[in-house]
């Protein structure tokens, strides 16, 4: 592992011609100021990324046969409004949608504004989730509520795992973060006008009928490096529903049987398919799983929480892992074996379920360098076990798998881009880790990589293709042409209501705060 940490992107394709190049310092509250850079040097500066980096969703030199096996696309993510709040009207604020020309050559009085444009007009969780989950855009914190009504009867939106439990299928939602936030429950059906209702959205994926498996964290009993909260006043309930259904959880007696684990060896055994052989578990139809962690499994470990210089920060993986709580991978591969032995239980139903990465973007709200390669790279792990867990379980040919990521955070560029808008992130001192830095400490309006495995012609029908010829010059051919988060919702659910597309099961991958910076720069930390 290299100790040093920077960043650069595999700019594939040829450079831009004519893009007005621009100098400028990104913080999350000002306005940047910009300087005209010369755009010869910034095509230079791309040749050089493009040497030592990939952008791919998985790295090539990892799981080459997966990358090759995808279809590969863009994917816009701006919400209906930024207010907060439902404002009754259910209009597009128009400012806010993905724009190429007001990116990467709008200036006005010869400074740039693409960048402030992209910080200035992002979604939150729950208006993507909600959009990814249901195909409608709504307003920034709503959790698949219609920007109709302001009060509780506003419109709910249909999503995903609704649809799949109508078709009789099982159903579940995996994250690393707490199982009650906004993009489990976006993903996971549930429906509130406010993402921080966190005991009202869990109780509702607890009781509404729609999930069958939720695993996230927000244990109330544990810290943030799994160690035990002894004082009851520190102890949070929200996450998972309040102290009454903690303790009903608890003791098994939750009235919508849901069976409880917490253990990093339940997981495990969940995931080696041992713990579905014990007659325990025999007969268990709704499995929670909550392990000995309160925010996030890793991110939020003690040594470098909230720093953010390199100065301040250890390498990737140099702090020492939280060792009581389940990896992401095992987490997924537990819960796929579950769905599975449900699916198979019901008559071979299949099976929707949301795995979620979800650390990537509190790692980039705090700009940890560090900390974002390790979610990154954990999520990347994921997603080849995933496939892999599909081919040796022979359910490729009827699976359709979705991996992007809701949003890009922290508005990740090159070395320099505290001086130039857009700096590629690049290999400077020639030892093969990629140098960025974080412009932001929010989310951003940047187009997100989005891979498709499975399906058919029939998925894709009447779908709008746009396409943005810069993105297609900075990352590769295939992020030239882009999608709307919206069309994981139709995807999603064309695979499960279409017979013709012989999909039986649907997974959906999150990286939360994944923009293909980031991406780009983990992918060249080995």
């Amino acid at each position: 592992m290299n100790k040093r940490l920077g960043y650069a992107p595999c700019w594939l394709g040829a450079a831009i011609i004519g893009m007005s190049l621009v100098g400028t310092t990104f913080a999350a509250d000002d306005q940047p100021t910009v300087t005209f850079q010369d755009a010869a040097t910034h095509q230079q500066r791309v040749a050089e990324s493009a040497k030592t980096v990939d952008y791919g969703m998985l790295p090539s030199h990892t799981a080459r046969k997966w990358v090759d096996r995808a279809t590969k696309f863009a994917a816009s993510t701006y919400p209906l409004t930024q207010s907060g709040k439902a404002t009754g009207k259910n209009e597009q604020d128009v400012n806010l949608i993905y724009d190429p020309a007001k990116i990467w050559h709008a200036e006005k009085e010869g400074k740039a504004t693409g960048p402030s444009f992209l910080t200035g007009t992002p979604t939150d969780s729950a208006a993507s989730a909600s959009a990814l989950g249901s195909g409608s855009k709504t307003y920034n914190s709503s959790i698949n509520k219609s920007d109709a009504s302001t009060d509780q009867r506003s419109f709910d939106f249909v999503a995903i795992p609704q649809l799949a439990k109508q078709y009789g299928k099982i159903t579940g939602t995996v994250t690393t973060v707490p199982l009650s936030h906004a993009t489990p429950a976006g993903l996971g059906g549930a429906h509130n006008l406010s993402r921080g209702n966190y005991a009202e959205i869990a109780n509702e994926m607890y009781t509404r009928g729609t999930l069958d498996l939720v695993f996230g964290a927000g244990h109330p009993m544990y810290d943030d490096s799994s160690r035990d909260i002894t004082d009851p006043e520190k102890r949070n309930y929200n996450y998972v529903g309040g102290k009454e259904t903690w303790e009903l959880l608890k003791s098994g007696k939750h009235s919508n049987g849901w069976k409880l684990i917490e253990t990093k060896a339940d997981f495990e055994k969940l995931a080696d398919g041992s713990l579905l052989m014990d007659e325990a578990f025999a007969h268990v139809t709704k499995l929670t799983g909550v392990p000995f962690v309160a925010s996030t499994l890793q991110q939020g470990r003690t040594g470098a929480r909230g720093v953010q210089t390199d100065a301040e920060v250890p390498a990737p993986y140099a702090v020492p892992m939280n060792t009581n709580v389940p990896d992401e991978t095992t987490m997924i591969i537990g819960a796929l074996n579950f769905l599975q032995k449900r699916s198979k239980e019901a008559g071979n139903v299949g099976f929707y379920v949301m795995l979620e990465g979800g650390a990537v973007d509190w790692a980039a709200h705090a700009n940890q360098k560090p900390r974002i390669v390790e979610e990154i790279q954990a999520h990347q792990k994921a997603t080849v076990a995933v496939l892999e867990w599909l081919e040796k379980n022979d359910l490729l040919k009827e699976t359709l798998v979705i991996s992007t990521a809701d949003h890009e955070t922290g508005l990740v560029w090159g070395p320099e881009s505290d001086k130039f808008a857009f700096d590629p992130i690049r290999d400077v001192n020639g030892d093969g880790v990629a140098d960025f830095r974080f412009n932001s400490g929010g989310h951003s309006n940047s187009l997100v990589p989005f891979w498709v495995w499975g399906g058919n012609e029939v998925l894709f029908q009447g779908m709008t293709i746009k396409t943005d010829p810069e993105m297609g010059a900075l990352y590769g051919p295939e992020y030239t042409r882009y999608l709307d988060n919206t069309d994981v919702f139709r995807l999603s659910s064309r695979a499960i209501t279409d017979s013709r597309s012989g999909i039986r099961n649907v997974i959906v991958l999150i990286g939360d705060g994944m923009g293909l910076n980031a991406i780009g720069a983990s992918n060249s930390v080995k």
